[in-house]
């Protein structure tokens, strides 16, 4: 049985997220972090949910585990969440034992000043475990002129459903529950999401100054009975937003999702909103890094350029039902190839690749 060890100071769904998808793809996989867990720098509520489901695989404490030969070693790290210098020292030893190292770049700055500078220390500072490295795995799409590309291959790691969605397995089941049929669509689309993240900032007031424009009141967009036949909510960066579970039955209400982008480049809404039965809309731009056969027409409405949301809520407001069902039924085919154990082959297909 192939090993796959998870190297990771700090604890976050997205350590869960890895050793879950090796886990079924037939990985012995241990996770290497600082013990004890609620202190290891996690969001509280993240933390709490995440020690609900280890151990499995349990987790081992880092500073003292003893270093072992290991056929994929996964490093997490992160410009914000501080990693001591004995942990690099560790890490360090586990790659030179590993067949393949795997870097996963967390909360990297995405300014790109800031950015070549974390990047041009860590060149200096963890030269040898960079080395190392077969590639550098990225959150978000690392800039063309990188520091870091040269020396070690960059990638995006690429959107999946959030991580938060494997974190508790009440939420796991929901997403993955069956679909609500197109004629329980009450809204034609929704958007739920903060304006000032990244492009937002100039495409949301468009479409509110529209909005209003056409006599509807922004501050009461929320799909309630009576209100209009779609559902649109932008607030402020650290305002409170709808529950997991509200957010799932909003995805159940809608035929279309608008996954506006964000800081990333890519947002996990597209493959939820699949997987509930939501057309996608999304730019053009995007398309290539989810990695799945998207349409436009057919099981996804595709922005051709950003200046476009505008007259895209407009089409989607315009579309006839023949038009919607047959988005809706393309959608229903895609969500076969992000069924649980399809999307954990990817994952560590994308990893490993």
């Amino acid at each position: 049985m192939p090993s796959c060890v998870i190297f990771s100071p700090f604890l976050t769904s997205r350590v869960l997220q890895l050793s879950r998808a090796f886990s079924l793809e037939g990985y012995a996989t241990r996770i290497l972090t600082r013990i004890p867990g609620p202190d290891n720098n996690a969001d509280d509520a993240v933390s709490r949910r995440l020690q609900e489901q280890f151990p499995d695989p349990p987790l081992e404490d880092l500073s003292t585990v003893r270093v072992e030969s290991c056929d994929v070693l996964i490093v997490l790290w992160s410009q914000y969440l501080p990693i001591e210098e004995d942990e690099w020292t560790q890490a360090t030893a586990w790659a030179q034992q590993s067949k393949r190292t795997v870097l996963l770049g967390l909360s990297i700055d995405r300014r790109y000043p800031q950015r070549c500078r974390f990047e041009l220390k860590s060149i200096v500072s963890r030269r040898r475990l960079l080395k190392k490295a077969s590639r550098a795995l990225n959150e978000d799409i690392a800039p063309l002129l990188s520091p870091l590309s040269l020396l070690v291959k960059q990638r995006y790691f690429g959107p999946s459903i959030h991580q938060m969605f494997l974190a508790d397995p009440s939420l796991r089941q929901l997403i993955y529950s069956p679909v609500a049929p197109p004629d329980q669509r009450d809204l034609i689309f929704n958007f739920v999401g903060t304006r000032e993240n990244g492009p937002r900032v100039e495409i949301t007031p468009r479409i509110e100054d529209w909005l209003t424009r056409q006599g509807h009141d922004i501050d009461m967009l929320k799909g309630e009975p009576g209100q209009p036949g779609f559902y649109w909510w932008a607030y402020p960066s650290g305002s409170k937003s709808l529950t997991s579970q509200q957010y799932i039955q909003l995805l159940d209400r809608s035929r279309f999702t608008l996954c506006l982008p964000g800081f990333a480049g890519t947002t996990e809404r597209v493959c939820e909103s699949i997987l509930r039965g939501s057309v996608p809309v999304l730019e053009a731009i995007e398309v290539p890094f989810y990695r799945l056969p998207l349409r436009d027409g057919q099981n996804a409405i595709i922005v051709k350029r950003r200046s476009d949301w505008l007259s895209t809520v407009q089409r989607l407001l315009s579309m006839s039902p023949s038009e919607v069902a047959k988005c809706q039924q393309g959608v229903d085919e895609l969500r076969q190839s992000l069924d649980w154990p399809q999307l954990c082959r990817r994952i560590v297909a994308h990893v490993l690749a």
